[in-house]
């Protein structure tokens, strides 16, 4: 009997720091089953590169396209992608975030065989010009993965699978001790829509409060942050760690997650938090009540961001049975091993059509 050769996937990212997007590209093309799929991992930038030693540690290789800002720079990409499917035999591009997809719907037009599948890692586009170019490159796309229910509405009919982010049981979260001091947490890339410097704010209104913030990722604002944690002299109390690779344990560590974004996906440092039973506060603009209920978490405004903080610091153990609700919602609808499966099936689905 012949075994069929394995399908091959290309996961065409924009960037390789530490976002969640970036975060499922590593856990997709690590866990998948070897014998049935071989996963290839393409940057467009070689800059952002903050999570290429874990996957040459899994023994994944990662190549960049080294794409140049200008238009000579996109018709350069085109090419050098073309090239890198022919000589991979890729059967599906697998793009994640919105300039990969643009890459890939343009690479179709030379490669018309090509199978592309979008997660956008967003639940909304930011601009009138993404809106538009996603809906003009609906038919070049063979499936679109959303991880929410109510995003269908904004895909095309029968062409969506939804499957939501996954994650697995850290190993270090039974006897792990937390910090003396009520300490919040905030994790992600430092960039304007994270929306870091409120918190700076709001720390700079309660000097009487006793607790501290870590705010860990690398980004473009670090600097105007830092400016501003020395302006209100609060270095003592909120602390730039910068990206860390042991996150997770610092949020087991911590008393409570902070979420203070403009917009976001499906966070994946909400669902590390939720298996460490640690309580969060996020902001509705970004995420509504779809993925947490009000009795799970603190799903608030922005403008009521101080008021959920002091009601988590003076009512802790409320805001602990809330994490409780929230950990088992995410253990049994969450889980890493179905994620994998559903991108598995959906690969397989895709190749053979």
């Amino acid at each position: 009997m012949t075994i069929p050769a394995p399908i091959q996937i290309l996961h065409l990212v924009t960037g390789l720091n530490a976002g969640g997007g970036e975060k499922m590209v590593f856990q997709l093309s690590s866990i998948l089953d070897q014998g049935k799929y071989t996963s290839h991992v393409l940057s467009l930038d070689s800059d952002s590169n903050l999570l290429v030693p874990q996957f040459i540690e899994s023994g994944i290789k990662v190549e960049s396209l080294k794409v140049r800002k200008n238009i000579f720079g996109i018709f350069t990409a085109i090419s050098r992608l073309h090239s890198y499917l022919e000589k991979n035999k890729i059967s599906i591009i697998h793009a994640h975030l919105y300039h990969a997809l643009v890459l890939a719907g343009l690479t179709k037009f030379i490669s018309p065989s090509l199978k592309i599948i979008w997660t956008s890692h967003s639940s909304h586009q930011t601009s009138f010009i993404r809106k538009f170019v996603v809906f003009l490159m609906r038919p070049l796309r063979k499936n679109d993965i959303l991880f929410m229910e109510d995003m269908k509405t904004w895909y095309t009919k029968n062409k969506y699978s939804i499957i939501p982010n996954g994650i697995a049981q850290p190993k270090f979260t039974d006897n792990i001790e937390k910090y003396d001091t009520f300490t919040f947490i905030s994790v992600g890339r430092l960039e304007p829509v994270k929306n870091h410097e409120l918190l700076v704010e709001i720390f700079h209104k309660l000097p009487h409060i006793n607790c501290n913030l870590l705010i860990v990722g690398s980004g473009p604002e670090y600097s105007s942050l830092k400016a501003a944690i020395d302006k209100f002299n609060l270095s003592a109390r909120i602390l730039l760690l910068g990206y860390r690779e042991d996150a997770a344990e610092l949020i087991a560590k911590s008393h409570c997650l902070l979420l203070p974004s403009l917009r976001e996906g499906l966070p994946l440092v909400m669902l590390e938090s939720a298996l460490c039973k640690v309580p969060i506060i996020a902001s509705s603009q970004s995420l509504g009540n779809t993925l947490i209920g009000k009795d799970e978490g603190y799903i608030v405004d922005l403008t009521e961001f101080e008021k959920a903080m002091l009601e988590v610091i003076n009512n802790y153990e409320n805001a602990r049975i809330k994490a409780e609700k929230f950990y088992s919602k995410v253990k049994q609808h969450y889980s890493l091993e179905s994620c994998i499966q559903s991108h598995e099936r959906l690969y397989a689905k895709i190749a053979h059509e």
